[in-house]
């Protein structure tokens, strides 16, 4: 299992989407990702590459 902390409307849209789901303790703007099978690490791979990407643009925008 993965946890990301998203802006609230990112967690909303992913969670929404099927993309992810609530964290299991309900930490606000976490979601949760579940690796069970192979099949599940590309989406693992894609929530880990947004939130390193939303990260880097916003040390970015600091200077």
């Amino acid at each position: 299992m993965g946890d990301f902390q998203f802006p609230k409307a990112l967690h909303d849209e992913l969670i929404r989407d099927g993309r992810a789901k609530p964290h299991p303790a309900g930490f606000p703007n976490v979601v949760s990702y579940y690796v069970r099978e192979p099949e599940d690490v590309p989406g693992a791979v894609e929530l880990f590459r947004m939130n390193y990407e939303r990260l880097r643009a916003r040390e970015g925008r600091r200077g």
